[in-house]
């Protein structure tokens, strides 16, 4: 997947909503886009992948994946 935003200028958005049993969900960018979410692209922290939270904050980059626009380099904001 060809990353089309960089660390540098990421993205802020809200968990949109998030299904931790198939692991799939999407984040609504502050523009109001909605982006496709796999935990696969989600950080491990001891040992398991962070589960997303509806309207949980979050800083990301976007890539085109087969759903088209996808989170990647998915952050918890503080």
């Amino acid at each position: 997947m060809a990353k089309i935003h960089s660390t540098s200028d990421s993205i802020s958005g809200t968990v949109q909503w998030f299904d931790s049993i198939r692991g799939i969900g999407y984040i609504k960018t502050d523009e109001g886009n909605l982006v496709f979410v796999n935990y696969t692209d989600l950080p491990i922290k001891n040992g398991n992948f962070i589960v997303l939270k509806t309207n949980q904050r979050v800083i990301f980059d976007i890539t085109i994946g087969s759903r088209g626009p996808q989170a990647i380099n998915i952050q918890i904001s503080n």
